[in-house]
């Protein structure tokens, strides 16, 4: 879906899009079995990679959420980024979907690790199943998609920040029924909610399976509201499922999860003990040493020496 993109700016975008398709000159087109792909002079290899892809994303999304995508799909890829943030009107997203049109544009100049192809593939195409005549909740949409794709979403960058922790522990959650319509844009806010989205939708898949989070998607293209799909397949109310959630959050964050995700800052921080306690023992062999030295020093026998002397005397005088 669109990320930050609102009516004007959309309407906009698209006359931006067809108006820039229509340029033969810039823009080559390449069809597959189910799709067209639309790309820009330059990009024919990574038109034709996306051809190679696309029979196994579909199939894995078609799988995992059991609904199929209707052919054919357009893809559209950007080669220059200022071009793309034209038609989204934001720096932070790299792709995005329009179910209706059976439309994914992807901006070409930042599919580089770690983010692939693929993965942006799947993403958008989950968008593209879970397409209903009810209007979805963007944060169940995003949710979803992320949860297809492993994880992946659509806006850059990918860096995870903690934030949803922090979010928890301050109070400044933001709640589900505020990320119903869109997202917010700035960048801090927008990363928050994707990580909402993406957690509460896991926590459903971790308490009632994948054939409930299934379940609820039948539910909602048969157009029953998505909260209301989600109480019936969870048999309870819908706040006191954002409850467990809250709450399954804190919880999470054990001591492995601690460790996990501050693994580099402990690793440092380890590194520097054994440095400092290297250089300490260091410090009292040295030590030891000058000790050892000073206490040969002073347990020799002077009197054994005088002893020797008078040894050699007593031969010369012929004494002994």
């Amino acid at each position: 879906m669109l990320k930050t993109i609102r009516g004007t700016t959309l309407l906009c975008g698209f006359l931006f899009l067809f108006v820039c398709t229509t340029k033969a000159a810039t823009w080559l087109e390449i069809k597959g079995k189910g799709l067209s792909v639309r790309f820009n002079s330059g990009l024919r290899a990574a038109s034709e990679e996306v051809i190679g892809l696309f029979p196994s994303a579909k199939g894995f999304v078609e799988q995992k959420l059991k609904r199929e995508i209707k052919d054919p799909v357009h893809i559209v890829l950007y080669k220059r980024h200022d071009e793309f943030t034209k038609l989204t009107g934001s720096d932070l997203i790299m792709a995005f979907a329009v179910p209706s049109r059976s439309l994914i544009v992807i901006d070409f100049s930042r599919m580089k690790e770690p983010f692939t192809l693929e993965d942006t593939l799947r993403h958008e195409l989950a968008h593209l199943a879970l397409k209903s005549q009810k209007a979805i909740p963007r944060w169940f949409d995003e949710g979803v998609a992320q949860w297809v794709a492993g994880g992946f979403n659509e806006f850059y960058p990918i860096r995870k920040q903690k934030i949803l922790r922090a979010a928890l522990s301050s109070g400044s959650l933001i709640p589900l029924w505020r990320l119903t319509r869109s997202f917010p844009s700035e960048r801090n806010a927008l990363m928050l909610a994707y990580e909402e989205s993406k957690s509460f939708v896991e926590f459903f898949v971790d308490k009632y399976g994948e054939r409930g989070l299934i379940d609820v998607i039948e539910r909602v293209s048969r157009g029953v509201d998505t909260e209301k799909a989600m109480e019936q397949v969870s048999g309870i109310q819908f706040r006191q499922l954002i409850a467990k959630w809250k709450q399954h959050i804190k919880s999470s964050y054990t001591w492995v999860h601690f460790v996990s995700n501050n693994i580099y800052e402990i690793l440092f921080f380890l590194a520097a003990l054994v440095t400092v306690a290297g250089f300490v023992v260091i410090l009292i062999r040295k030590k030891r040493y000058v000790d050892e030295d000073v206490d040969e020093e002073d347990d020799y026998d002077y009197y054994n020496e005088n002893e020797i002397l008078e040894y050699y005397e007593k031969r010369e005088r012929k004494d002994w």
